[in-house]
């Protein structure tokens, strides 16, 4: 079996203070961890109005394929390696000048990015957490990267018309894979008609969604017109996401499948069940998750308490996304830790009773 030491060395210090054991809300528990947390954003809020410098070499880890032989008892334990930990989505807005309640400055999303890269997280795909598998290396945290509301600077091209401007969320994403190809730009783009990223050409708004979709990011369904569901009649709703979703595949082709619905203020239709799945005009939509708009870490899907309708996220505003990125860390096997096997769920002995894992996976505990 090969070993990595480094990686055990480097792994160890990104999720101190994130060893294995019960976090003291043990969901058995239900929410009690969440009381005596950082006060929760609201899920029902009111939307927001329309309009990094690179890892050094010491801090990079391998690739993931070098770094996912099989742990020991020891090994797992060092890592605190717990694959039932609450998973961090994060939910960003507009980026451009300054620090709100609805944007961030470029200085603060780069500088949000470095925090997470430095603390161990990797982001992963929406169909990786979707089907639990979070392939990033033993030891570190899974990030899911969302990105609400179309805003121009989530892409934009450079001087080449082709390439992401370095100033962009893609383009700073890409360029920390590059750095580190641990650090995969993969991120969830929720977007609305009929100006995707606020542009009104659309030669350029269809050269964007094809962009992304090849090169390994994800589109979600945010509506057609960002639109609150609540006030639409059921038939109205399958007509507006049916609508949003036949758009997109008249740009990128029918074998794209929208996973991902991002509700609109986090609110639901009437019938619930209509956002998830529909069927308007011989033109047809599943989703698998919806996102809402807070409040906190979500839960594994590996967990006994993971809701697929209801993936809760962490607003990026300063300071929700601090706190809640320090309440990961305030207690040991609070946050997800992987075991850099995709096909295997980890996960301390005393969490067994929570622990519902995706068909398929093999299981393994310690401790």
């Amino acid at each position: 079996m090969r070993r990595s030491v480094a990686l055990l060395a480097t792994a160890g210090a990104l999720v101190a203070g994130c060893g294995g054991g019960a976090e003291s809300s043990r969901p058995g528990a239900s929410e009690a961890a969440a009381v005596a947390s950082p006060a929760p954003t609201a899920s029902r809020t009111a939307s927001p109005t329309p309009p990094t410098a690179a890892p050094t070499p010491e801090q990079r880890t391998p690739p993931t394929e070098e770094v996912t032989p099989a742990l020991t008892d020891d090994d797992a334990a060092q890592l605190g390696v717990n694959e039932l930990g609450r998973v961090l989505v994060v939910e960003w807005h507009k980026i451009q000048d300054v620090d709100g309640r609805w944007e961030n400055s470029l200085a603060t999303f780069r500088a949000q990015l470095r925090t997470l890269y430095d603390r161990g997280y990797r982001p992963v795909s929406a169909a990786e957490f979707i089907e639990g598998t979070f392939p990033i290396p033993a030891g570190t945290t899974p990030v899911l990267l969302t990105f609400d509301d179309s805003y121009k600077e989530h892409l934009f091209f450079g001087a080449d018309a082709s390439s992401p401007h370095p100033d962009s969320a893609v383009g700073i994403l890409q360029a920390m894979e590059a750095e580190d190809p641990t650090w995969r730009a993969r991120a969830v783009f929720s977007y609305y008609w009929p100006y995707p990223f606020r542009e009104t050409d659309r030669e350029l708004i269809e050269r964007k969604l094809r962009y992304l979709v090849d090169n390994g990011f994800d589109l979600a369904n945010h509506t057609y017109t960002h639109d609150d569901l609540s006030e639409l009649s059921d038939a109205d709703v399958v007509a507006n996401l049916a609508r949003a979703e036949a758009e997109l595949a008249s740009v990128v082709g029918d074998d794209y499948r929208v996973r991902v619905m991002t509700l609109t203020q986090g609110i639901w239709p009437d019938n619930p069940d209509l956002a998830l799945r529909g069927q308007h005009d011989g033109f047809g939509y599943e989703h698998d998750i919806a996102l809402e708009v807070g409040f906190m870490p979500t839960r594994s899907p590996h967990h006994l308490e993971y809701d697929p309708r209801s993936v809760q996220r962490v607003q990026a505003f300063v300071e929700e996304f601090d706190r809640w990125v320090a309440w990961l860390d305030e207690e040991p096997g609070r946050r997800f830790v992987s075991d850099g096997d995709p096909a295997v769920v980890t996960y301390p002995a005393d969490w067994a009773d929570v622990a519902v894992p995706r068909e398929g996976f093999a299981v393994r505990t310690y401790g």
